[in-house]
């Protein structure tokens, strides 16, 4: 897309919130996303006096943007208290104390981080369903051997990962 001869390759979408309702910003993504350029969530901020329901808010924008195929990133507008212009939307208290939002928030990371444990079929496969990101592959053959290899899973790339065993 292109607009006076400059290519536009991203859209951002600020994201001061307030009441937050996830089928209206995954509607407004999704009229973004006809665009066809990526979209990304900037100046996140959730400003709510009752912290549980900061939290609760923020976890509807984080779920919505996170699960639309054509948001690309977010972008905080801050996380710390005394450093953002909005009140009440901090992630970590003026004294370093990680809030419910920012629980909240480590909570979302580790439900998130794909952490996939098994054996392999009849064909020598292992299947998971995981996220976009580097990951480490720890395998342990029969004979007890172990061994590691890495690899970042893209946008659309649905290419098996292959470990070598041959020197297992």
């Amino acid at each position: 897309m292109h607009g006076c001869g400059v290519a536009v390759r991203g859209i951002g979408l600020q994201g001061h919130m307030q009441n937050p309702v996830g089928e209206v910003i995954c509607a407004a993504i999704d009229r973004l996303a006809k665009t066809g350029v990526p979209v990304w969530f900037t100046e996140l901020d959730v400003p709510e006096y009752d912290a549980d329901l900061c939290a609760r808010d923020l976890e509807v924008v984080l779920r919505e943007a996170c699960a639309h195929p054509k948001v690309e990133g977010i972008i905080f507008w801050g996380f710390m208290q005394g450093t953002m212009w909005r009140n009440n939307s901090w992630l970590v208290d003026a004294d370093g104390t990680v809030n419910e939002a920012g629980q909240m928030f480590l909570n979302l990371q580790k439900e998130w981080k794909a952490d996939a444990r098994g054996n392999v079929d009849g064909d020598g496969d292992f299947k998971f369903r995981g996220f976009y990101g580097r990951y480490i592959v720890e395998v342990m053959t029969a004979t007890g051997k172990q061994m590691l290899q890495t690899f970042t899973m893209e946008k659309g790339d649905n290419t098996p990962l292959l470990v070598d065993l041959a020197h297992a």
